[in-house]
């Protein structure tokens, strides 16, 4: 994972952060032996974005126009015989239906594939630039 996540970094138009995502106890440590802890007051305590959030998560630059635009980007990594959950699956998809980048990366040609796709289909159609809109000014009334 660390591979992949140095490799795109090293791109310069990507930006990308692990993902951890679980649930871990808190508390006041009463007893100790090897492989138990005794916790007095736990609190479970979750982490990472949602069940089945992607393993590396963060942003695209597109140059396109004056204004560079960010756009949501995350990888699932996998090893090769690594199964994908169907809460992953799902997150994946949805990243993708909302016009992020997203993918499932074995390897980090898969990864640089599933970017410099996403950003294929992203500006496919784009006859002219991105235009962003200025933002109101909030002294013209």
């Amino acid at each position: 994972m660390k591979q992949i996540q140095l490799a795109i970094g090293s791109r310069g138009d990507v930006c990308l952060f692990r993902n951890n995502v679980g649930l871990a106890w808190l508390g006041r440590q009463m007893k100790s032996q090897p492989g138990t802890v005794v916790l007095a007051e736990p609190r479970k305590i979750r982490f990472g974005l949602i069940v089945g959030s992607a393993d590396l998560i963060g942003w695209t630059v597109l140059h396109c126009g004056p204004v560079p635009l960010a756009i949501f980007t995350a990888i699932e990594v996998k090893t090769s015989r690594g199964r994908v959950s169907s809460d992953q699956k799902n997150f994946i998809e949805q990243v993708q239906a909302s016009g992020g980048i997203a993918g499932i990366a074995r390897s980090v040609e898969d990864a640089h594939r599933i970017i410099d796709g996403g950003i294929a289909a992203l500006t496919k159609n784009a006859s002219a630039p991105f235009e962003t809109p200025a933002p109101p000014n909030p002294l013209e009334t």
